[in-house]
């Protein structure tokens, strides 16, 4: 755009990979310190970063571009609820559905055939900062997102949260690993 003109346009990728600041809980396995140092409040902690980055990263993906997000953690605070999340908000945002922008999960079971892998959950179990279940959401407890609580049957047959790839460190005798 030329010099007077305020839009900016922005440098959009074929290719992004989120690889994402996590609380590392697939890394226990070599990682001796994350036994002692885990706790509830990690994941719930990192949830919002971690979606904030994979919302920037789908802002700047090209239409029919792919992107990777990538954590060492199997808690599904930091790796289904927040794919979960960022399938509501940019398929649901107006300006997204008026460029018929939508994001999906691809199925890669053909992908990496070697690799043992898992699907993706689409049901979990929430708990507080104290370890208290939590079995549904309630707007009274500020710390306590939205976001953090198992899709609605409707969204988990639009989401197909089973594409994720979960990869269990005893399936390939290495750390666990969510995609």
């Amino acid at each position: 755009k030329g010099e007077n003109d305020k839009k900016t346009e922005f440098i959009k990728f074929d290719r992004v990979l989120c690889d994402v600041p996590c609380s590392g809980d697939g890394t226990m396995r070599k990682n001796i310190n994350v036994w002692k140092d885990w706790n509830a409040q990690g994941g719930l902690g990192l949830h919002t970063i971690q979606l904030n980055i994979l919302m920037r990263g789908l802002k700047l993906l090209q239409n029919n571009g792919r992107l990777v997000y990538s954590t060492c953690s199997l808690n599904p605070m930091e790796n289904e609820a927040v794919i979960a999340q960022a399938l509501r908000l940019f398929n649901n945002d107006p300006f997204n559905i008026k460029h018929n922008q939508r994001i999906r999960l691809v199925d890669c079971k053909d992908k990496l055939k070697g690799l043992k892998r898992a699907p993706g959950v689409s049901d979990w179990k929430v708990f507080d900062r104290n370890m208290e279940l939590q079995n549904e959401f309630n707007a009274e407890n500020p710390k306590m997102k939205k976001s953090y609580f198992t899709p609605t049957q409707e969204e988990k047959e639009d989401f197909q949260l089973e594409h994720c790839v979960r990869v269990y460190q005893h399936m390939q005798k290495t750390g666990g690993f969510f995609i």
